[in-house]
Order: C-alpha cells, then structure tokens, then sequence
C-alpha cells in the first residue's frame, strides 16, 4: 500500500488498492467491479464540470447508502469539489440551515426527500437518483473533458454535519488527508487484514463518519467491496450479508443488538464473519458477551473489537487492535497521540480521569464559519495543537483507553462528580432491565439522579422492582451515585445517527421542573 496521505481520497484509492482485478461495490443482487467504478466516477466527474461545478465548489449529497453516492463523492474528489455528506431524512428546517452555511451549486437528491428539499434549493441545480429504479443522476449535463486536481491533500475533501464536541450543532471541515491518514492509521494498527476476497458490510450511512471513512474509503483502500445498505432491516440485511457473501461488519450497538435478535441470523452467515467492528456509542458488556458467544457457537474464529472516534477526527481514532480488554475503548491508533489532562491541561497520572486529546493527521480543519467554537476546540501545549474531545476517560500503563462519559453529561451531587454512563452499565447488569438512561432531575432547585429504563417484556416498574434497583445500587455504586427516582420507558429516543437522544430524555425529566 502507498504510504503518501498527500493527495485527493479518490486518487488514494487508486495508489493503495491495486484493485483493478476486483470488486469496488456491492448493492442489491448485483457487484460494481473496480473497472466499472472508476469509469462511472470520470462520467459523473466530467458530467459535473459540464454542469459548472469545479475545484472548490460544494455540492448537497442527500442520498441513503446506493451506488450514485459513492460514484458522486469520489467524483468530487476527482475534481476538488467538496462533498456535503446530508442525513436523506433531514428535516427541512435543519436542512435549510445547512444550506446557508454550506452554500452548495448542485444537490442531489431522492424520493425520499425531493418534493421537502426542492423548495429550498432555489439557485441550486437539482439532480435526482432514484432508489427505487436505480436510475442516477437524471438532471445532470453530459459529460464532458476534464483534468483531475492535483492535491496535496490539505483541500478540503468533506463537510460533515455533527453535533460537535461542544455540543451545538456544527459542520465539521475534513481534508482528503484527513481522511487517507486516517485509513493508513487503521489499516497500519490492524497489520493489514484485508483484501480483494473480503467483503464488507457498509450499513453505516456516509453522512456518519464512520461508514464513509470505514465502511467505504478504507474498503475501497483494501481491495474490499463496500456492500452498500441504504435502510436498516435486520432481516432484509442478514440476507443481503448471506447473497453477498460478507465476512467483515462495521457496525454501531443498537444494529448490533437488532442484528443478533434476528432468527436468520444463524449458520453460514455468521460462520462467515471474520472481523467485526463496533463504535459509535458505548457497548454494553451482556451485548458483547452475547455476540461474541454467537460467533463461537456458528463456529467463528471472529471475536467483537471495540473502538471510538468522533468525526472531528474523521471517525475512528482508537481500537482494540492489539488485544481485546472488554472494558477498554481500545489503543489510540498508531500515529495518533493521545494524552488524558486536568482542568489546568496538565497530563493526569496513570488511572486518573479526565479530558481525552488526540494529535494527528486525522484532525479536523474546523468548524465551517465559526471561528470561535473552532478556537475553542483546539488548545496548544507545548507549542502543538491538540484536539479537545469533550470526552472524560482514563488511561492505564498499556495505554489502553477507559471511556468514563461525556464531560457535558457530568452530574454534580454535593460537589461530587457522578457519571451517568457508570450507573447505566451497572444498570444494564440487572436481568429486568433492557437498555436505561440516567439524567439528571431537578427539585426545588436540587440535582437527584433518575433512571429511566427499558424493561423486559412483561414486567412492571412496580414498588418492589423499584425497591429491588436500589438496594442493588446502593451495593454497587458510590453514595451520590446512586439514582433517586426510576421511570419505565417503552423505548429510549434516538439521534439520526442511531445514537441515544440524552437531550430528549433531559427535557422529559425536567419538562415541569425548568
């Protein structure tokens, strides 16, 4: 593989893969090979500088995971336009946002939301790929001549729409080289397990950092075909993953748990599996325990590896590739610098939380036109810039990473720090209890923990079962740790990217109290 991260991604690819003989995509029933691939991103490139997009111009990617996304984004590559990664299913308020910020020339959009976005995009040409006849880009001019950028890989490749480590929605600036050192940083930590015979599962949407950079760069790097899933069924995927023959997933918990729930999900297809990564929220230790029990049991040599990244680092940055240590994120990968500090910036002694930083290729440019929550998320020590995650962990003498909570979910009790994550593992050890949250509930102006939770079917959150969690907690946790009040839930709210909405479940905790 080439080692040089200064270029475009799409020219990357072409460098480190060597792929010609294989397969790029996978969709439906059918495999896009390399050649093909590459011949339908310098059509989609050449027909883009037809319709006046060039080096520098931003175009609205607003597609579920089909072929047309990919073959548009490295087309954008080709040319040095910038690929704004859009959620298909973003609500119109915020999409219009993003528009402002953003300021794209062309947007490609789906049934799934032209007739909501197109109002919106006046001055903006529209182009439209269908996912129901896989007919793509229906709008756009013929192709016609042109030269592909030459680039270091310090323009900008991406912008990606997230909630930012201060918390506020934000578009984040990623670089190609962002996103190629991030690929060579995985692929070099994971000894380069990959090649033209595997195949991966690319569920996760491209507008996640994780399933762009993982589920199709570093696919696409490897000599892997990227299998693309534009909605999550798990029946509908565990027999995509059997036609396809997949044997290496990405995936986040919450599809790791539908998936293993899933009756099909038995036999060769998961026999087949031989390495499965997840990230994207925490990993519940009975999920872990149980997957990896499944795999054993269809006779996979594969075991679940646990990681974490954030996408202002362009997605993953930290992995258990060396070993596995259950309770562990995971080793900063190799060529990323990771350091846990106080308050104050001073490094924190071995076992000691606090605030996680990363140094890298991988980090973010910025915030796009916010230069203030820009400065604000990076800090200079020792006269070099580091990334603050907003993140509170602890790191042991291996190195190895402890992920503790978000620093804005910190909760104060008398002065002392309580971590909601702590009490919902410790919660989700209890056989009643399916997924929980634990928030923070204000009375008379006092902060008191509450727990909502999930319960298995049948059961009731009865004065018994309430007594019964806290006598449980009470043994297991610190004395303000230890939640006050309890509240059954039929399920937990979710964030576009599948992750649990704690800003949800604040407002329903405190919704009479503020």
């Amino acid at each position: 593989m080439k080692k040089d991260i200064n270029t475009t991604m799409y020219d990357f690819v072409l460098n480190s893969a060597e792929h010609t003989r294989g397969d790029a995509l996978a969709f439906g029933n059918k495999r896009i090979s390399f050649v093909e691939f590459t011949k339908e991103v310098d059509n989609v490139a050449g027909r883009l500088t037809a319709s006046g997009i060039g080096k520098g111009d931003c175009i609205a990617i607003c597609l579920p995971n089909i072929p047309q996304s990919v073959i548009a984004f490295y087309a954008c590559s080709k040319i040095g336009a910038i690929a704004s990664m859009v959620h298909p299913k973003t609500s119109p308020n915020e999409f219009e946002k993003q528009l402002k910020t953003t300021r794209p020339k062309l947007a490609l959009l789906t049934e799934i939301n032209y007739f909501a976005y197109k109002p919106l995009l006046e001055g903006v040409k529209i182009v439209f790929c269908s996912l129901i006849t896989g007919k793509g880009f229906i709008g756009m001019k013929k192709a016609v001549e042109y030269t592909s950028v030459e680039s270091d890989g310090s323009n900008t490749a991406v912008y990606m729409h997230s909630g930012g480590t201060t918390g506020a929605s934000k578009t984040v600036v990623l670089s190609h080289r962002s996103f190629n050192a991030l690929v060579l940083n995985l692929l070099e930590s994971m000894q380069y397990p990959f090649d033209e015979h595997d195949t991966m599962l690319a569920i996760l949407p491209l507008f996640h950092g994780f399933g762009l950079s993982v589920g199709v760069h570093m696919s696409l790097c490897s000599r892997m075909a990227a299998a693309l899933v534009p909605v999550f069924k798990p029946k509908k995927v565990v027999s995509f993953m059997n036609k396809q023959k997949i044997n290496v997933l990405s995936v986040i918990p919450r599809m790791m748990q539908k998936i293993l729930e899933e009756p099909s999900f038995s036999g060769e297809v998961v026999k087949r599996i031989r390495k499965l990564y997840v990230g994207g929220d925490n990993l519940n230790e009975k999920l872990r325990v149980a997957f990896n029990t499944k795999l054993k049991d269809e006779g996979s040599k594969c075991v679940v590896q646990q990681g974490y990244g954030l996408t202002e680092m362009g997605s993953v940055c930290v992995l258990n590739f060396a070993e596995q240590r259950p309770d562990s994120i995971g080793q900063a990968l190799l060529n990323v610098d990771a350091k846990v500090v106080g308050e104050d910036m001073s490094e924190m002694p071995c076992g000691k939380a606090g605030e996680l930083l990363f140094k890298s290729e991988q980090m973010m440019d910025g915030y796009l036109a916010d230069e203030e929550t820009t400065k604000q998320s990076f800090v200079e020590i020792d006269g070099e810039k580091w990334l603050k995650t907003g993140d509170i962990v602890s790191m042991d003498k291996d190195e190895y990473i402890y992920f503790l909570d978000r620093k804005k979910r910190l909760i104060k009790i008398s002065g002392m720090n309580v971590f909601p994550l702590e009490i919902e593992q410790s919660a989700k050890k209890l056989e009643e209890v399916l997924n929980c949250v634990a928030t923070q509930k204000n009375i008379e102006g006092k902060p008191f923990i509450c727990l909502y939770v999930v319960l298995k079917e049948g059961l009731e959150l009865d004065e018994k079962l309430k007594n019964k969690f806290s006598d449980y907690f009470e043994k297991t946790l610190s004395h303000w740790s230890v939640p006050k009040y309890f509240e059954a839930v039929s399920e937990l709210p979710h964030t576009n990217f599948g992750k649990v909405d704690f800003k949800e479940i604040e407002k329903l905790c405190n919704g009479d109290n503020k």
